[in-house]
């Protein structure tokens, strides 16, 4: 394995410990999405990512933190509180899969966009 390598396993471990030790340590939930955000869009070599949860009636994905690196774009939760929820579910009840979001929240599959 090349140093390179080597030192960006490295820092990727890091990151994980630093994850590991938030989940019982970090009581603000923006502070720890954030913390888990960016170590994704580090691991997988992205240009941003977004964190949704699904709402309390499992239908929406609610927005909770953005980040888009090449346009210098980071939202947290009071700043996406203003974004509307995605829809997981058409009037009829019927899953809905014509956007990213919504396909991976009712696949329950990992995407990538190349």
């Amino acid at each position: 394995m090349e140093m390179n390598s080597k030192k960006r396993l490295a820092k990727h471990l890091k990151d994980f410990t630093n994850i590991g030790t938030a989940l019982s340590t970090e009581s603000d939930i923006n502070k720890f999405f954030q913390l888990v955000l960016n170590a994704a869009i580090e691991f997988t070599n992205c240009d941003g990512g977004t964190i949704y949860l699904i709402s309390e009636n499992k239908k929406f994905l609610d927005f909770k933190t953005i980040c888009t690196l090449s346009k210098n774009l980071l939202l947290g939760m009071a700043d996406t509180a203003k974004w509307p929820s995605i829809p997981l579910f058409d009037k009829n009840n019927q899953k809905i899969f014509k956007n990213f979001a919504s396909y991976v929240a009712n696949t329950k599959k990992a995407c990538c966009i190349d």
